[in-house]
């Protein structure tokens, strides 16, 4: 999932993020990844505020994995 921050008024949130997806698919190995059960299918969300989260080392965590994402299938 892509939590996405926009700077400024979004018009039309749902075409926003239909923009975005598309845009993820396009992305080299991504489309082809989730079509073979690799990944999940990306999906974009607009936020107030992405928090950001880092390490113990104080580094910020760009891939964030939730305990959700986990279960066995």
């Amino acid at each position: 999932m892509l939590l996405v921050q926009p700077k400024g008024e979004v018009a039309d949130p749902d075409a926003f993020i239909k923009e975005l997806e598309e845009k993820m698919d396009e992305l080299k190995g991504v489309k082809q990844a989730w079509e073979n059960g690799l990944i999940a299918k990306p999906e974009a969300r607009l936020v107030d505020e992405v928090v950001e989260k880092r390490t113990m080392s104080g580094k910020i965590r760009y891939a964030i994995y939730e305990d959700v994402y986990f279960q066995e299938a």
